[in-house]
């Protein structure tokens, strides 16, 4: 199984942003870095290298979680968009999920349409995500 790449990491980023402070996310938590929670709390500040290192272990930490469920080789782009996925929804999401379900019995075309399921913040459509998935979707079905 592959790991993520220089392009995977930049899209995470891209995707996430990069606040220094603490601040809310669309789900309520306190976050901070490039999409980081663990032990956040409000009123929290890093410095850009202590964001880069907290985005390291927190890709790390979800491709080592995400990595058992999934019984097929992927491509990197592949890779890159459930690693994104993973990252922002949750590892616990993906585990329990239709697009893992349609990778794992080869189905990549489906795979690939079930990224746009997943734009809602509670029961409201988030735009943020609807565009975000969307490109995940493109990465993932791009060639290598």
């Amino acid at each position: 199984m592959t790991r993520i790449n220089k392009a995977g990491v930049e899209f995470i980023k891209l995707e996430e942003g990069l606040r220094l402070a603490a601040y809310k996310d669309s789900g309520g938590l306190p976050t901070i870095g490039w999409g980081h929670i663990l032990g956040v709390k409000m009123g929290d500040v890093m410095t850009l290298k202590q964001a880069q290192e907290a985005l390291a272990n927190d890709i790390a930490h979800t491709e080592n979680l995400i990595r058992p469920f999934i019984k097929r080789d992927l491509t990197q782009n592949q890779w890159n968009a459930v690693v994104s996925f993973a990252f922002n929804l949750g590892w616990e999401n993906f585990a329990g999920s239709t697009l893992l379900k349609c990778i794992n019995a080869g189905d990549f075309k489906m795979a690939q349409s079930e990224f746009h399921r997943w734009i809602y913040v509670g029961k409201t459509q988030s735009d943020g995500l609807r565009g975000r998935r969307a490109r995940e979707a493109k990465v993932f079905g791009l060639p290598d």
